[in-house]
């Protein structure tokens, strides 16, 4: 009988209570060594030797069964991708005191209980990639006190104020893909050690205020393949030490006077390719010591702009987007730089 797929653990062993059909079977024995795993054909055990490692990707599991994992204290990376997960229960993970990893990849998680992650005080990171996540309420964040990497591309996100604070650890954060058309202020506040920022594939149409003032130790933000046509003198404004920043593919047409970049000091790359960029004063770069423009600009006569702008002049530039997604742009002759 075909039946909700459970996971119950005792030391060792996994009992699955449904019937395994013969497909998920040959699944699971083919991403798993003989020696740490092995399922034995017209039963529903499956016998864990190594329990460093338990991968269960693609098997269908609905619910886990709380107290499951007891007697798997050493394991230290949790695989269950691609199963039917809805819910991450309270008591989900007793006994996997050790996790570093945890990957629920692609199931419809739509609910994570408060106290969930409370029993893994060492978990780094945590794939919860292609679910139905809206957010992480305080009584979830509180179990992910040492988290590095949190994943949560592709999921519906609302961005709220002080929506994660308590993650005062993590140095990645994903949201790509996440159906974001506004940020709230104080989204970031907590993210006292962040480094990287992913936002790209979103609805975001402006950035107007702010909103990341206080990422102060970030180094990579990520705003492509969004619908950005406006950006603000204080839109960057705290981001110090950033040294790579994508806003290609958005809608920016053109790059005023506000000098919208002055923040940056240390910035190698700006990226944007992508926009349909019509003009741009040269003085948004002045602040910057060395960059690269990504893919490039050239100028009448194929004269590189030069790259250090520390002593350009506020001229501005008439722009045409060249042929090719990855071209240079080509500027008319009204510019002028020293």
């Amino acid at each position: 009988m075909r039946g909700m797929l459970i996971l119950f653990f005792v030391p060792l062993i996994v009992l699955v209570k449904t019937d395994i059909r013969p497909e998920v079977a040959m699944r699971m024995t083919s991403q798993s060594s003989p020696e740490h795993r092995k399922y034995v054909n017209n039963s529903s055990l499956i016998r864990v030797t190594s329990e460093q490692d338990i991968v269960i990707n693609g098997a269908g599991i609905r619910y886990i069964e709380p107290g499951a994992f007891n007697g798997c204290e050493t394991t230290q990376t949790l695989m269950m991708a691609d199963n039917k997960l809805t819910t991450l229960a309270a008591g989900m993970f007793h006994g996997l005191r050790d996790l570093k990893m945890v990957n629920f990849f692609n199931n419809t998680i739509m609910d994570v209980a408060n106290g969930a992650f409370d029993t893994l005080p060492n978990l780094l990171e945590l794939e919860l990639s292609y679910n139905r996540l809206s957010g992480l309420e305080d009584g979830v964040r509180s179990g992910l006190k040492n988290l590095r990497v949190l994943k949560l591309n592709e999921n519906p996100f609302i961005l709220t104020r002080d929506g994660f604070t308590g993650l005062s650890t993590l140095k990645l954060l994903e949201l790509s893909g996440a159906n974001i058309s506004a940020i709230s202020l104080g989204s970031f506040d907590g993210l006292d050690q962040l480094q990287r920022l992913d936002l790209s594939n979103n609805k975001l149409t402006a950035i107007s205020k702010a909103y990341f003032e206080t990422l102060g130790q970030l180094k990579e933000l990520d705003l492509s393949m969004n619908t950005i046509s406006t950006l603000r003198k204080h839109t960057f404004r705290g981001l110090t030490k950033l040294t790579d920043l994508w806003l290609n593919d958005n809608q920016i047409q053109v790059l005023g006077s506000d000098n919208i970049f002055k923040w940056f000091t240390n910035l190698n790359k700006l990226y944007l390719n992508g926009n349909p960029l019509l003009m741009f004063n040269v003085v948004v770069f002045s602040t910057m010591q060395s960059v690269n423009i990504e893919p490039g600009f050239k100028c009448d006569l194929s004269q590189e702009v030069q790259k250090n702008f520390a002593n350009a002049t506020s001229h501005w530039f008439i722009c045409n987007n060249s042929d090719g997604f990855f071209s240079p742009y080509h500027c008319s002759a009204m510019f002028s730089v020293l």
